[in-house]
């Protein structure tokens, strides 16, 4: 009895001290979870059954201090979030619990060089050598089909024997997303793939070939291009990191290197998009312009529809989650608010969600969704209407936060059924809670003492 107890007032406690967060949570309800993204679980209330930035691991599981391993591959947050609810319930009643998404995974292979169709290729899954070549179009006639060079996302570049992984002989290569594959040409030349005005292969002269005059043959940097990222990848394996900055900006003599046969240059893309999920709003990739702002981003979205919240939109940098103020944004243009966005941004929109807490002897105790106008009896109907000579229905509480104080009004339910007092048929409001008494063993005002641990920080209005 004491442990239930306990749970009720847990519950009672994350609905009216903690219900602004908990039914803010941003809801990406398209977006399955793999290997590689981080995520957050908060269980309103209870720290301790949280956790906070926990990354997927490659087995597809995190890890819970009271639930243990948890297998999260394959679905999404909101799904995973229903799942940690009924493992908990053996511990807790009724816990609330939201999950949400921090950090995402790299989704892309990439190959790139003599094949047909070089670029990036989305999977959630390893690749074989020959599946990527084959979603590249194949290898060009002048590919050097003896060995190529694997880059991972993590770790230093191999040379690799392509023609075995081609074959069953080499089965057990693959590529894992993020990791890049580089084919070379057979002959004497050097190449250059990414954001330059022509991207492909170039014949290395007697006399060699300088940086600078490659990047000259190929037209240039496109703005896209990264110049603080580039890498020149040899035909050993090997591998320098390129200052284009140094040389372009700068002027440095030093960062013109010497190309060799069979050099690769590959220079990187900003990734000037914007990505926007959440529940409500068109998800998907945004173009970055430079200078964009958030309310620039907003107008490229259509706006920000009534169902969104505005008071819990996030933006993820860099691996850190902080709010938008975009009433202010809205309201005003305000430049303190309204912040330049960066390259790799991702910006979460949560659904509104308006709900009250029925509490106490109705049929069915519970949260239950507020719509446009609804009153006391409209709620307590779908609560089951009350539990027949249990309910004290003329000593109904309904308690509205007020500030750093809460309201308690005391109505007579009888009286607003029968139109003695319709005033007592309250409009309802966001995050308000309703505590119908039992008849002669538990008053309202105990509920709230539990609530409140007898602290007073509410007000009593009677009539």
């Amino acid at each position: 009895m004491a442990n239930n107890l306990r749970n009720a007032v847990f519950t009672i406690t994350a609905f009216s001290l903690c219900l602004g967060v908990a039914l803010a949570a941003p809801a990406v309800d398209q977006y399955v979870l793999g290997p590689g993204d981080t995520i957050s679980i908060t269980v309103f209330g209870l720290p301790e059954y949280s956790v906070t930035g926990a990354q997927v691991r490659p087995d597809g599981k995190i890890s819970h201090p009271f639930l243990g391993e948890i297998m999260v591959d394959g679905i999404t947050p909101l799904a995973l979030a229903d799942k940690i609810t009924e493992a908990l319930r053996s511990e807790l009643k009724d816990p609330l619990v939201t999950v949400s998404l921090v950090g995402l995974r790299e989704r892309r292979v990439y190959v790139i060089g003599e094949v047909a169709k070089p670029g990036g290729f989305d999977t959630d899954v390893p690749l074989t050598i020959a599946k990527a070549i084959a979603l590249a179009g194949d290898l060009t006639e002048t590919a050097d089909r003896s060995s190529a060079t694997l880059v991972p996302k993590d770790g230093p570049p191999t040379r690799i024997d392509l023609q075995a992984a081609l074959t069953s002989n080499g089965a057990g290569l693959q590529l894992n997303p993020g990791d890049t594959l580089i084919v070379a040409p057979a002959d004497n030349t050097v190449m250059v793939w990414g954001p330059v005005a022509r991207q492909g292969r170039y014949d290395l002269p007697p006399e060699n070939m300088k940086l600078s005059e490659l990047l000259a043959a190929a037209g240039g940097l496109t703005a896209r291009a990264n110049e603080r990222t580039a890498r020149l990848v040899h035909a050993d394996g090997s591998e320098e990191v390129v200052d284009l900055w140094g040389l372009l900006q700068e002027r440095k003599v030093a960062a013109d290197l010497q190309l060799r046969h069979g050099d690769m240059l590959f220079i990187t893309e900003q990734r000037n998009e914007v990505l926007v999920l959440g529940e409500g709003v068109k998800q998907g990739s945004y173009p970055l312009v430079k200078g964009d702002r958030v309310s620039d981003l907003l107008a490229q979205i259509g706006g920000v529809p009534r169902t969104v919240d505005l008071d819990d939109v996030r933006l993820v940098r860099n691996g850190e989650v902080n709010k938008l103020d975009v009433r202010a944004i809205l309201r005003d243009q305000s430049m303190a608010a309204n912040i330049e966005l960066q390259p790799g941004d991702a910006i979460f929109f949560s659904e509104l969600r308006r709900r009250v807490l029925v509490f106490g002897h109705v049929g069915s105790p519970g949260e239950y969704e507020l719509e446009e106008g609804d009153r006391l009896l409209d709620i307590i109907s779908r609560a089951g209407s009350l539990v027949p000579r249990a309910s004290d229905a003329k000593n109904v509480a309904v308690v509205h936060k007020a500030g750093e104080t809460y309201e308690v009004k005391v109505v007579n339910l009888f009286d607003a059924m029968n139109g003695k007092r319709p005033d007592h048929n309250v409009e309802l409001q966001d995050d308000d809670i309703i505590i119908v008494p039992h008849k002669s063993v538990l008053d309202w005002r105990e509920f709230l003492d539990v609530l409140f641990k007898g602290a007073g920080v509410y007000r009593l209005f009677t009539d």
